[in-house]
């Protein structure tokens, strides 16, 4: 896989959800400076992704599965494996949750949640099936797709925006701002797939750089379509919504010419949060037979299809359930898997000097 490819998977991973979500739950606290608060977060990402970078160029060729044994022993390495895979079928299993609400929505009206969710996760698991390389040239096809309809419909919706709905810029300071600002920060972070990502590239030294280039892209997307939402809608309307860049792309209309553009852009976002479950699927699956065991495979990708789909349809009952989960609880979760973790581990091998598995 090439660090290109890469880079284009990163950015899908962090954006095709959070371009729903992140509008409207950075609006209810940070209200019009709630575009701030995204790139703030998105600055914070760098962070991250250094210690990601320096913790896996520790371990060339090994995946975050395969190195923790060498770094905590092999029961604490193990055991610290199935923590991770834990968290990516969770984040999984948001994902897919996520979508059924979007989908029920804006299109599926009414239709119950179980069985989009088992629609969804087949496609993505039988996509995983394929390899990270069909993921990859995939993603490649429908990544140009996904950003050209979403900066469409956020260039349309610019002749109803009201800039005066900006102001007043910091007017409480910096504190709103930054009071939630881990609640964006918990998409930026599924970064954190690198762990399982950078020994799959074919030039792994050139990981920083062109994720870097994700990051850069995933901030001028996102705070770009929070603009839009807070100068369309207004901040305290989009705050109220639980998809307000949805609800924006509705508003648009041009005489009897161009109407009901959402329709031409919801398959098209659809396609782009397929492609970052099926990611999400192969790296779970991909940790779990190098921790659990590669005796049976088909049994492991199986297993972890049912707990996906199992999770995204009682796992979490209801919207205000999904809502309360991704403001007061997942930020904190995702923190601690996709930086706190890493840079303790980071910390560790540095202070016993351990690298490639060997003590140096």
């Amino acid at each position: 896989m090439s660090g290109t490819q890469t880079a284009m998977l990163l950015f899908i991973v962090m954006t095709s959800t959070a371009i729903l979500f992140i509008p409207g739950l950075t609006a209810l606290t940070a209200k019009q400076n709630s575009w701030l608060e995204i790139l703030g977060a998105g600055i914070l990402t760098f962070g991250i992704l250094i210690i990601l970078a320096k913790l896996a160029q520790r371990f060339p060729g090994l995946t975050i599965a395969e190195y923790l044994p060498l770094i905590l022993g092999k029961i604490g390495g193990k055991a610290l494996a199935v923590s991770y895979i834990l968290f990516f079928i969770v984040l999984n299993i948001l994902v897919v949750r996520e979508t059924s609400e979007f989908l029920t929505v804006s299109a599926l009206f009414g239709t119950p949640g179980i069985p989009i969710n088992l629609v969804f996760v087949l496609i993505c698991w039988y996509s995983a099936q394929k390899g990270i390389e069909v993921i990859a040239r995939m993603n490649q096809f429908i990544l140009p797709l996904f950003v050209f309809a979403y900066l469409m419909a956020c260039i349309l919706a610019i002749p109803k925006a009201d800039p005066n709905s900006l102001l007043p810029i910091l007017e409480d300071g910096i504190s709103p701002v930054m009071q939630n600002i881990w609640i964006p920060v918990q998409w930026y972070g599924e970064i954190a797939v690198l762990l399982m990502l950078i020994p799959l590239m074919n030039k792994p030294q050139e990981v920083l750089k062109k994720a870097s280039y994700a990051v850069i892209s995933t901030m001028l997307l996102l705070t770009f379509g929070s603009l839009v939402v807070l100068t369309v809608l207004g901040a305290d309307v989009a705050g109220q919504m639980i998809f307000p860049i949805w609800f924006t792309v509705k508003t648009i209309e041009y005489g009897n010419y161009i109407q009901r553009i959402e329709l031409l852009v919801l398959p098209l976002w659809l396609t782009g949060i397929m492609v970052k479950s099926s990611l999400l699927f192969y790296v779970t699956i991909l940790a779990a037979r190098q921790s659990v065991g590669r005796k049976h495979p088909k049994l492991i990708a199986a297993s972890v299809m049912v707990i996906v789909f199992s999770g995204a349809a009682f796992l979490v009952p209801n919207t205000m359930a999904l809502l309360e989960l991704l403001t007061k609880y997942w930020p904190y979760i995702s923190l601690l898997f996709e930086a706190v973790l890493p840079l303790l581990l980071l910390a560790i091998t540095l202070i016993r000097k351990k690298k490639g598995g060997c003590m140096q």
